[in-house]
């Protein structure tokens, strides 16, 4: 026995280097399997922080970015308002069309002097591209991801069957020109319909500007805010409360559904004003 006591000693100095060593992971908090099951789906982007402090309310805004996470482990981003959101940090690779493979993992010689958690991490499949890490909290309907330098992604769960329609690049174009209000309404069941004595055109250019034209109509104080001579901005935006598909907004006069072709257009507010007008040019 007293010559097995040395090279048992030596037997338990081993083991103990081996479970202080650097390789050794110590505790540390895990996504949890429920987590990692709740991520998966569709969400929306709300709300984007950069480190620069700049602060983008999309959903006030009427951006829409959306995120499909995959069983796969693929993260598909899609921008379907095809504008940029934000300016700094890494806005353009969260925030563009694109594809990242994404994993979860504990990263010892980092994570351990940070925060001993377990985190996402998103990987480029384009050379070039960050990888980048981040905080996860996720509930049913909102997902967190907050990155170590300050950046912070909100998200809305996209429910099921909601699709938020996009106005196509057709009708865009169809917009485009010269058309002669007709008439006017709104909910209630008000109308005034203009005869061909009375004149107001609406010229949609192609650069997002809007001259209303009153050559000859009379104010009646119901639809007189329709009928005024103006300049105005225009563009598109989606409507994520209450049409829940993308809308042409005007600049003092609201956002509206869209109906066009080559000779027709009508502007529609669900619960609101409906525009009717025919194509001059």
């Amino acid at each position: 026995m007293k010559k097995l006591f040395p090279y048992l000693f030596v037997l338990f100095v081993a083991c103990t280097a081996c479970s202080s060593d650097d390789t050794a992971i110590p505790s540390y908090t895990k996504i949890t399997k429920e987590e990692k099951e709740l991520l998966l789906g569709d969400w929306r982007l709300s709300h984007y922080s950069n480190t620069e402090g700049e602060q983008i309310d999309l959903t006030r805004e009427g951006l829409f970015v959306r995120y499909t996470f995959t069983t796969d482990r693929k993260v598909i981003i899609a921008n379907e308002s095809k504008k940029p959101i934000g300016s700094a940090s890494n806005s353009y690779y969260l925030t563009e069309n694109g594809t990242m493979e994404y994993t979860f993992a504990y990263v010892k010689s980092w994570d351990e002097t940070v925060a001993k958690k377990e985190r996402l991490h998103f990987e480029s499949v384009y050379d070039g591209n960050p990888n980048l890490q981040f905080d996860l909290e996720v509930t049913q309907n909102k997902l967190i991801l907050t990155h170590y330098a300050g950046e912070i992604l909100v998200f809305e769960k996209i429910q099921k069957g909601v699709t938020y329609p996009k106005i196509s690049e057709e009708s865009k174009k169809l917009l485009l020109g010269t058309w002669r209000l007709r008439e006017m309404g709104d909910f209630t069941g008000r109308r005034r319909v203009l005869t061909d004595e009375e004149e107001v055109l609406y010229e949609f250019s192609y650069y997002d500007k809007l001259f209303v034209t009153n050559h000859s109509v009379s104010k009646d104080g119901t639809f007189d805010i329709f009928i005024q001579s103006r300049v105005s901005d225009y563009g598109y935006k989606y409507d994520f409360k209450w049409e829940e598909q993308e809308i042409v907004v005007i600049d003092g006069l609201g956002g509206y559904l869209m109906g066009v072709d080559q000779d027709a257009l009508s502007l529609v507010v669900s619960d609101g004003a409906r525009l009717r007008f025919e194509r001059i040019r």
